[in-house]
């Protein structure tokens, strides 16, 4: 292992620049005679090629280069070793793979003709003496997988003529469906059939066997070898591999947390093997006729099977089976009318079953259904009944755990439906499923109580306090466990960070609830924070920052300083992360804010900070200059004595190189705040500041800078401050408006007009984002399955499926409609509230003051634009009068509407 570590140092820094004749001298040894020598090239050509793993194909030509040659001698080597079935032989022929940038239709049959032969031939009998664990991670098993693994790969890309979209491999797609599709089907089959009479298969070959038949599936050709036999593929290695089975039992009884986490562990889901099983099936069910009926009909009859003649295991994985096609299911017409009288009948008694697995798999399988709607309001009331129950009074975790993730389900697609049941005993589920969470640690129980905590926040206002005490302690008993950098370990502690979290969202309406909840909640940040535990620091920010976000109270003014001390320490890197909370301390309370002096001094310490730090991620320089502008504009004329600070460091970064627009632009946006809070202070200090890189006046380098990437502002936000920035500008009395003001006179109407077209674009955008919604409607229609003697994709279906893509590429012509908001629109201050100034009126105003006392500079402004220019000024004016009146009518009706006085109505009328 470490001499293969120091050859891919190797080749990663020196080759081909420093190293050239690697393949020259690898060539040399695979020539030789002396197979000890083999394994050894073979390792090193492993190495050279995962430099080259996630490059670009045209960044491979060493690589390719290398290849080109040594590939041929690694086939010849295979070959001559490929009836020697020594160890050093298999071996060798373990370390074989085959990079599909490289094959040809001219030397890919050769290396099929390597693949079938190792696939072809039996197993040592030497290797039954061996233990499970050493026979499957024997050679010649490792052999096998990998060939297969290879196959499956090849067939997953190749496979489907009509699905490979690079004209450059479609011949070679072609010529490997005609030619090797069926002949290695032929042999799974063989591995399939030797399975099924008890003959001793690797699970990982197994696997890739498993899956390869998948992909036949859809292969005209290869399903006509598969489909006479795949009634027998069901019944004999289907439904034993989806059944509970000894090591199941063993686990169970003796580590009940473990098997948890083994059926829910992410990291071995594409590894297993009944996975694999649940999507043959599902692909086959779903495409071939006739399959979903023989099926379905074979796992009936296990479930009618009179209870006492019947195998447990066997009713096990039929229910298995039946959960897998759920989802194909509840779409066809005729099934989905039977599914509710099926689960009444043969689901809900095995709840009540002696065997445990039964009882945790009928919990599974009311889950795979969650969404079909039970026509009888008694079985709902029933399924909740024994879920609850089984939550709540069974002896055995896995079924507490399917019952809590099944009521999750339940609740997300029958809320309603569900509400009226488990209302009365919600203090009790609650608390169930925090103290099962603590017995098993698994990820997916925090988001069964976030579930129910949302839907159910009501009723967890007098448990909020305990159940947020009892997430802490399990999270604290996770991160001070010694292994706490195991992966699941800390996503189950993320899990329960957002828990804890749901209840700080539901509860920030009951402050006497939230003051107490929060003095918990500080003891983990202040943790986590004054420990380094940066696995977790986005996690426990973000809890701040939902602490912060209505109101902050005196402990987490705290916790203010707290952060600071962690980004001085150690936590520079998670800057991005701390800037939500820092928003939320300037935004949410700003009197507090600016009460107590240090913590602006910290602010601009902390942006100060990374503007000041070359190697750092330019993302960073955006929001740091973010935080002193919305600082600018959330505290006007209370911090103008830090503007000279403000202003240095931001055009500092500007004047040294930046990749991103957006780095640039949120500089300068610093300075445009500054003009629109104070113009005449900021004039003043662009007149006398000295850069490092320039000397004063600072004003025309920065006008000029600003109108230059004026296109470069998006985002309503954005353009509304260079709008009011630049009517604060134009708006300045002669005496007081310097030269360099004066000189670009020619460019603000346009630059106006620009912006104000953007933030015409911007509000259509944001308009239209509040107004759509999405509706996803039941889809219950059958999916159409494919003749026996039909691939499942022909050209005409691809052809279909690009126009519809084309269609929908066409939406998106105008590449601004896409992105007119940008990430730091969600940073607002006080000039975004809806009853703020409003830029549109600020600028007609401007024009119709300047008309009538500046009417030399009114017109020096106007003469530039050409007519459509005047015309799109004048519609500007016309929607600034319009959004006058709706801001007025809005402030009146806010204010109870309009009020009329009760007029004086007469009691006679006098005529004549």
């Amino acid at each position: 292992v470490q001499l293969n570590e120091i050859i891919f140092t190797m080749f990663k820094w020196d080759y081909p620049e420093r190293w050239p004749n690697v393949a020259e001298k690898l060539v040399a040894y695979f020539s030789s005679n002396e197979q000890n020598m083999w394994l050894g090239c073979l390792h090193c050509v492993h190495q050279l090629v995962k430099k080259y793993a996630y490059k670009k194909p045209e960044e491979r030509g060493a690589l390719n280069i290398a290849l080109v040659r040594l590939l041929p001698l690694m086939r010849d080597r295979c070959m001559l070793l490929i009836n020697d079935e020594s160890l050093p032989s298999v071996t060798l022929q373990t370390m074989t793979w085959l990079p599909l940038q490289l094959i040809t239709e001219r030397n890919f049959p050769a290396w099929m003709e390597v693949f079938q032969i190792i696939l072809s031939r039996d197993v040592p009998q030497m290797t039954l003496e061996l233990d499970e664990y050493d026979r499957s991670n024997s050679v010649w098993w490792k052999c096998k997988k990998w060939c297969m693994k290879i196959l499956v790969r090849t067939y997953e890309r190749y496979g489907q003529v009509s699905l490979v979209q690079d004209d450059e491999y479609s011949g070679f797609a072609k010529f490997f469906s005609n030619n090797f599709a069926v002949p290695v089907v032929k042999i799974v089959m063989m591995w399939l059939d030797k399975c099924r009479h008890n003959v001793y298969v690797s699970k990982s070959v197994l696997q890739q066997l498993l899956m390869y038949l998948n992909y036949s599936v859809s292969h005209a050709k290869a399903w006509k070898v598969v489909k006479p036999h795949f009634q027998d593929i069901i019944r004999d290695i289907a439904l034993p591999i989806l059944s509970h089975n000894a090591d199941d039992d063993g686990l169970w009884v003796e580590d009940p947390q473990e098997y948890i986490r083994s059926k829910y562990d992410v990291f071995e889901d594409s590894f297993s093997v009944a996975n694999t099983v649940a999507s043959m099936l599902t692909a086959a069910c779903g495409k071939r006729g006739g399959v979903l009926d023989g099926l379905m009909a074979f796992c009936y009859n296990i479930l009618v099977t009179p209870a006492d003649q019947r195998d447990p295991k066997r009713t096990d994985g039929a229910l298995h089976m039946i959960g897998c096609l759920a989802e194909i299911l509840m779409k066809k017409p005729n099934y989905k009318l039977q599914l509710e009288d099926m689960i009444v009948q043969h689901v809900f008694p095995q709840i009540q079953s002696g065997f445990g697995y039964l009882r945790a798999r009928a919990c599974w399988l009311l889950k795979e259904v969650s969404e079909l709607k039970f026509r009888n309001k008694n079985n709902i009331s029933c399924e909740i009944e024994l879920l609850m129950k089984c939550l709540t009074v069974d002896p055995d975790l896995p079924v507490k755990v399917e019952a809590a993730i099944a009521l999750q389900h339940l609740i997300r697609f029958q809320e309603s439906a569900v509400i009226p049941f488990m209302e009365p005993h919600i203090k009790v589920v609650i608390v169930e499923l925090v103290k099962v969470l603590q017995e098993t640690e698994i990820e997916e129980l925090s988001g069964v109580i976030e579930s129910v905590i949302s839907t159910f926040s009501s009723q967890v206002i007098g448990v909020a306090v305990e159940i947020t005490e009892n997430l802490v302690g399990t999270l604290m008993h996770l991160v001070q466990s010694e292994d706490i950098e195991n992966s699941s370990r800390a996503l189950m502690a993320m899990s329960v960070i957002s828990a804890i979290e749901t209840i700080v969202e539901v509860m920030e309406e009951h402050p006497e609830i939230m003051l107490e909840i929060e003095k918990i909640i500080i003891k983990v940040v202040v943790y986590f924070m004054e420990n380094s535990l940066f696995e977790l620091y986005e996690e426990v920010l973000s809890l701040v920052f939902s602490c912060t976000r209505e109101r902050i109270s005196p402990d987490m003014w705290n916790i203010y300083f707290i952060i600071y001390e962690a980004f001085k320490r150690d936590a520079f890197d998670y800057f991005t992360d701390i800037v939500p909370c820092l928003h939320n301390f300037i935004t949410v309370d700003t009197n507090a804010f600016l009460s107590e002096p240090r913590r602006l001094e910290v602010l601009f310490d902390i942006c100060k900070t990374v503007l000041e730090v070359d190697q750092a991620y330019e993302e960073m320089y955006t929001y740091a200059a973010k935080l002193l502008e919305l600082t600018i504009l959330q505290c006007p004329g209370r911090i103008d004595n830090y503007f000279p600070h403000f202003i240095q460091i931001s055009l500092e970064r500007v004047s040294k190189r930046l990749k991103l627009t957006e780095s640039r632009t949120m500089c300068l946006q610093v300075v445009v705040a500054c003009l629109y809070s104070n113009i005449e202070l900021t004039l003043q200090i662009l007149e006398t500041l000295k850069l490092s890189s320039a000397n004063p006046p600072l004003t025309q380098g920065f006008m000029k800078q600003w109108i230059y990437d004026m296109d470069s502002f998006l985002g309503l936000h954005d353009r509304k401050v260079c709008v009011l920035g630049l009517t604060a500008i134009l708006n300045l009395p002669r005496d007081k408006r310097p030269a360099a003001i004066t000189f670009f006179n020619s460019q603000y109407m346009r630059s106006l007009i620009m912006l104000f077209q953007g933030l015409e674009r911007a509000y259509a955008s944001r308009a239209a984002d509040d107004s759509d919604s999405e509706e996803e409607g039941d889809e219950d229609s059958d999916q159409e399955e494919l003749a026996s003697d039909e691939d499942e994709y022909d050209e005409k279906t691809i052809s279909n499926l690009a126009k519809k893509a084309g269609a929908a590429l066409s939406n998106y012509d105008d590449v601004d409609d896409v992105a007119e908001e940008t990430q730091l629109e969600a940073y607002t201050t006080i000039i975004d509230e809806e009853d703020s100034i409003d830029e549109y009126w600020a600028f007609k105003e401007l024009l119709s003051n300047l008309s009538t006392t500046e009417p030399e500079w009114y017109e020096s402004l106007m003469r530039p634009l050409d007519p459509t220019q005047q015309k799109y000024l004048e519609n500007i004016l016309i929607l600034a009068e319009q959004r006058r009146a709706a801001q007025v009518s809005r402030r009146i009706k806010e204010q109870g509407g309009y009020s009329f006085g009760a007029p004086s109505i007469p009691t006679e009328f006098r005529f004549g």
